[in-house]
């Protein structure tokens, strides 16, 4: 009688063992995420300009282009940011 409670215990052990890795594998599953690429023509493009700032008036920008040339930048904003190497 004694090896049968021993069985029963075993089992009741093996049975919540098994339900909890049920459990246990159900909650962590992965997030999936779906990316999509679309090709086409570009819907913008960026040209980049070098040159020395010249001068600053208000919210004008004077720039001394690498070709020589000297070019007026008119209202600025102010939120506007130049990268200074």
């Amino acid at each position: 009688m004694k090896s049968s409670v021993i069985w029963k215990k075993r089992i009741l052990a093996f049975a919540a063992g098994t339900l909890c890795l049920a459990f246990l594998t159900r909650t962590s599953a992965q997030v999936r995420t779906q990316t999509t690429t679309t090709s086409g023509i570009a819907t913008q493009e960026v040209t980049i300009e070098s040159g020395v700032v010249a001068a600053v008036a208000g919210n004008d920008l004077f720039v001394n282009m690498a070709d020589g040339t000297l070019r007026h930048f008119p209202n600025i904003p102010e939120s506007a940011r130049a990268t200074v190497d």
